[in-house]
């Protein structure tokens, strides 16, 4: 059997870069087993980084760094086997003309959110104001000028829904999530309950398929519950009015391991192939997935799990898969209630305004009729 060196396992992949910029080498579990500088052997390399990485990290990833006092930025290369495996890793340090793409992208939370607070509290005045003229038009039954208003708040639904996430997605690139256990059994449950009392307006609703497993993750709840509502309004909004896309959780094995999957599927006849190519990323010249899909995988991502979307005979299937919290037997945390909390800041919260414009496009029902 043959076997090869630490040395002839990185060679390949040191030669191909430049050589301008220090390298670290490090095994399978992140660890340093040689570096030029910053690192001695043994140290774990994750206990320094700014974001959470994946393990094992499938793909080249950029990400920032903090030692000995001092930011650094780093591309991280997977070394495979044979079999696609990753069982080492190559991180190289940035020069800072080549790591401006990461410190403006770091730096964009915060730009965001004066924006995003300011599109709020003046959305808040809209949303009293409308709800103030809708109740009175009602009263005096002057449907014309009711249509207008409600236009007004769907315009307003609108602001407030790409404003809510161009911000979750500017603030998951930090390295803020606020990890604990969650059922997401109990998560999903709620989330969907919220999601389908909203959209019995139009008459629309949304499956939910739970197993009765073990479905504890560790995640940020309120990320996950943004993540989850983006999928199943994407879900909604894509398929012809008359089926009901399914969110359906369970826990499964792999290799060993364990993950909680989530998998929203819905039929694909208002879907065209062109959705699925370079579709995942943010790009503003292609505005029919706009920042649904980018918050998915990117949740998914910092959660250290895996996000696919893929058309299964004939249905569309978004899958987002997250490793399981308790993997080795061990008593499991005792919990709060993983049910998703909200408050009422005068406005639609984030999930009722997704749902709402999943009201507004397929058009409210009579609620007149028997």
């Amino acid at each position: 059997m043959l076997t090869t060196s630490k040395d002839d396992l990185y060679k390949p992949y040191i030669s191909m870069l430049s050589g301008e910029n220090p390298l670290i080498c490090l095994d399978n579990r992140f660890c340093c087993v040689k570096a030029e500088e910053l690192f001695a052997p043994g140290e774990r390399l994750l206990d320094s980084v700014s974001e959470t990485v994946p393990e094992p990290l499938s793909c080249v990833m950029e990400t920032a760094l903090y030692k000995n006092e001092r930011f650094y930025c780093c591309r991280i290369y997977p070394i495979k086997n044979d079999i696609g495996e990753s069982i080492a890793y190559i991180c190289e340090l940035i020069s800072a003309e080549s790591a401006r793409r990461i410190s403006e992208r770091t730096e964009a939370p915060s730009d965001t959110l004066p924006l995003y607070n300011a599109v709020e509290m003046n959305l808040a005045t809209v949303w009293r104001n409308a709800a103030s003229l809708r109740e009175g038009l009602l009263e005096s039954r002057d449907y014309a000028k009711l249509s207008q208003v409600i236009e007004i708040e769907g315009a307003v639904s609108n602001i407030s829904a790409v404003c809510g996430n161009a911000f979750h997605y500017a603030d998951m690139l930090y390295n803020s999530q606020k990890f604990a256990p969650v059922d997401a059994g109990a998560l999903c449950r709620s989330l969907i309950q919220r999601c389908n009392a909203a959209l019995a307006k139009c008459g629309r609703r949304v499956e939910v398929v739970i197993e009765p497993e073990d479905l504890t993750i560790y995640a940020d709840s309120r990320r996950a519950v943004v993540a989850l509502v983006n999928a199943v309004q994407n879900a909604l909004l894509y398929s012809p009015q008359d089926t009901e896309p399914i969110l359906a959780v369970y826990r499964r094995e792999e290799r060993g391991r364990y993950f909680v999957e989530f998998r929203i599927t819905n039929e694909n006849s208002m879907f065209t192939s062109r959705d699925f190519s370079d579709g995942t990323e943010v790009n503003f010249n292609y505005q029919r997935l706009g920042y649904g899909i980018p918050i998915i995988k990117r949740f998914a991502s910092v959660s250290g799990g895996r996000f696919s979307m893929n058309d299964e005979n004939g249905r569309v299937v978004v899958t987002i898969t997250l490793p399981a919290a308790f993997e080795d037997g061990s008593d499991t945390i005792t919990m709060r209630n993983a049910e998703e909390r909200h408050y009422d800041a005068g406005i639609p919260d984030f999930t009722d305004v997704m749902m709402r414009e999943v009201v507004l496009f397929f058009g409210e029902k009579n609620t007149q009729e028997v």
